[in-house]
């Protein structure tokens, strides 16, 4: 059973109620992933495709994003819970920081 009807146009980096989906427990990241892809062309935030923090990052925080720190538990929540795939994480990381936080 659903939880709700189609909404396949509300997959996107910028529904800010889609991007919560994994971090609420709803769906897996993985799942995430495989629904965005064929309505998006890629992942929310991909780099290769779009500027993650002009994107992904915006649609959630808005112009008040806090620091990226490796050590943060809140940033390493953003993979642990699935907020955004590895490939985004690791990149903001990496542009943030000079490391892939892994």
């Amino acid at each position: 059973m659903n939880c709700h009807e189609d909404e396949r146009d509300e997959v996107s980096w910028h529904e800010e109620e889609w991007l919560e989906h994994a971090d609420k427990g709803r769906i897996s990241r993985n799942a995430m992933d495989k629904a965005e892809l064929p309505q998006q062309g890629h992942i929310s935030g991909d780099p290769d495709v779009q500027d993650p923090l002009a994107t992904v990052c915006q649609s959630c925080h808005g112009d008040k994003r806090s620091k990226v720190d490796c050590q943060s538990k809140e940033w390493n929540k953003h993979l642990t819970k699935g907020r955004v795939a590895q490939k985004v994480l690791e990149y903001v990381s990496n542009q943030r920081t000079g490391s892939t936080c892994a």
